[in-house]
C-alpha cells in the first residue's frame, strides 16, 4: 500500500513540476516577449500588463512550490531532488524578494515618463527565468 501511495505522490510531482515548466516557458519566454511585437500597445501600457502578470505568476509559483513540498515530504525522493528544490526556493526568493521590487521601481518610473538610469537587473531576472526553467526540466528527470 505504501509503495502504490509514493508511487501516485511521485507521479503527482512529476506531473506538478511539469505544469509548473510550462506555465513558466509560456509566460516567461512566449507570451511577455510577444506582448511587447504588439505595434499599438505602448512601452508603459506593456510593462504594467507585465508587471501585474508576473506579480500573478509568482504567488502561482509559491502555490505549487507548497504543494510539492507537501508531497515530496510524503513521498521518497532523492537528496539531489530535494537539492533541486532547495535551489528552486533560493531562485524565488531572489526573484520575489530582490529582482521584482526593483523591476517595479523601474516600470513605475517608466510610467511616470522618467527615464530610469541603466541597469542589469531584467538581465538578471531572465537568466534567473533561464535557470529555474532547466532546474525544474532537472527536477522532472530526477523524480522518473
Amino acid at each position: 500500500m505504501r509503495d502504490d501511495l509514493n508511487d501516485i505522490l511521485r507521479k503527482g510531482l512529476v506531473a506538478l513540476f511539469l505544469i509548473w515548466l510550462g506555465i513558466v516557458l509560456g509566460m516567461s519566454f512566449l507570451a511577455t516577449p510577444v506582448k511587447f511585437q504588439a505595434p499599438h500597445l505602448t512601452l508603459p501600457v506593456a510593462l504594467e500588463v507585465g508587471k501585474v502578470t508576473f506579480h500573478l505568476l509568482h504567488k502561482v509559483e509559491w502555490g505549487l512550490f507548497a504543494l510539492a513540498v507537501i508531497m515530496a515530504y510524503l513521498t521518497q525522493i532523492s537528496k539531489k531532488t530535494y537539492l533541486g528544490i532547495l535551489i528552486l526556493v533560493a531562485i524565488l526568493l531572489v526573484q520575489n524578494f530582490w529582482l521584482i521590487p526593483i523591476l517595479d521601481l523601474r516600470i513605475d518610473s517608466i510610467v511616470a515618463g522618467i527615464t530610469p538610469e541603466p541597469g542589469h537587473f531584467h538581465l538578471f531576472y531572465i537568466i534567473s527565468e533561464v535557470f529555474k526553467s532547466f532546474l525544474l526540466g532537472i527536477i522532472v528527470f530526477l523524480l522518473k
